[in-house]
């Protein structure tokens, strides 16, 4: 009950605890950090660097980790299981009216109250919080500061360790990948050795292939003045034969201008060949057309030709009856094949009519022939 007491009388906040929380956190971080620069220097100077010093510092730090633990808080008070019932909590009020953190006695006016979690009477100043009822999480209970600094302490502690073990973890993998660079380190070490004696090794056989080099490096050069003295040679002989090459492009195109104008000739006079051509047929056109003409006037006059004669035939075949008529009518009618019975004179009937019919019929095929004729030179 003293210790109890004692630490009453020391009012606890919040805040004092979330400062001291975190000048530890600071403290280590600020270790870690001497830790980190330590271990730096001795990277940076070669001289001092050595394999068994890094392993000993890494023992050291793992026996600073393990002796870096706070007093942590007892999780099995009955506090942080359930709260006190209700005849608990009267058995511990009876023949108590004084506060046990300031002992001001209880008045009519300011009542005590009680903690719902210790069952310690306490004043109304020093009672003023609540807390999550651990039985039922929905209700609040009264309690004390010396719990409320039990509660306090324990979300701090919670905190601390979570925040210990997640180091913790990290800590080991730094440990076992410290292990494993150790390793790479001796693995490195060892074929450096072996680079050094391979590079004194290479160093000969670097002198022999520079001096190789060298030896080609001057066989290249002499080649390569050679060449360009045979480029020299080559360009010279490049302009002159572009020269020619320029000379017979233009004799070429001189040559091309030429037979243009020939083809331009010889177009203008298959123009003229034809329009002659055309002219030509028109003529013989008209030619054909002349003959024609003239054939039909020869028709023409030899049917004019002819009904002359058949008129001076009808006259003298009239003389000719009038002068039978005069001698002897029946003698006449017997022997004379032109008179009929009606005594007329039957002079172009029959052999007249059959005679023109063939000739009509033969100066239609000559016209047919003249126009095949004409049709077969024009085509």
């Amino acid at each position: 009950m003293r210790d109890s007491r004692e630490r009453a009388n020391t009012q606890v906040d919040y805040g004092q605890y979330q400062d001291s929380f975190q000048k530890y956190n600071n403290s280590i971080q600020n270790n870690k950090q001497t830790n980190q620069l330590e271990s730096i220097e001795e990277v940076e100077a070669p001289s001092n660097f050595s394999i068994d010093q890094m392993e000993k510092d890494r023992e050291k730090n793992q026996f600073l980790r393990k002796s870096n633990e706070l007093d942590l808080v007892n999780q099995n008070d009955s506090i942080f299981k359930s709260t006190l019932s209700s005849e608990k909590l009267k058995e511990l009020k009876s023949g108590k009216n004084e506060c046990c953190i300031c002992h001001k006695s209880g008045t009519l006016i300011h009542k005590m109250k009680q903690c719902k979690f210790c069952g310690n009477v306490v004043c109304k100043e020093h009672s003023k919080k609540k807390r999550r009822d651990p039985n039922n999480s929905t209700k609040f209970r009264r309690l004390c500061e010396i719990c409320e600094d039990k509660y306090i302490r324990l979300s701090v502690e919670t905190a601390y360790l979570q925040k210990r073990d997640q180091l913790a973890q990290q800590a080991l993998l730094l440990d076992s990948q410290s292990k494993e660079l150790l390793q790479d380190i001796r693995n490195l070490q060892n074929q450096i050795s072996e680079i050094q004696q391979q590079g004194v090794k290479n160093q000969g056989e670097y002198k022999q292939i520079q001096n190789e080099l060298i030896f080609k490096t001057q066989k290249l050069d002499n080649e390569i003045k050679v060449f360009q003295d045979e480029n020299l040679k080559l360009k010279s002989t490049i302009q002159s034969i572009k020269k020619e090459m320029q000379q017979l492009n233009e004799r070429l195109n001189e040559k091309k201008a030429d037979s243009q104008k020939k083809k331009h000739q010889l177009h203008s006079i298959e123009q003229e060949i034809q329009y002659n051509d055309i002219e030509c047929q028109k003529v013989m056109l008209e030619i054909e057309k002349l003959h024609l003409n003239i054939e039909s006037k020869k028709q023409k006059d030899q049917e004019k030709q002819q009904q002359q004669k058949s008129q001076i035939q009808k006259a003298e075949i009239q003389n000719y009856q009038q002068y039978i008529l005069a001698d002897d009518k029946p003698t006449i009618q017997q022997y004379n094949p032109y008179f009929n019975d009606n005594n007329t004179i039957n002079v172009n009937s029959e052999p007249e009519t059959s005679s023109s019919s063939k000739k009509k019929k033969k100066s239609s095929k000559e016209k047919q022939d003249r126009e095949e004729d004409n049709c077969c030179r024009i085509m």
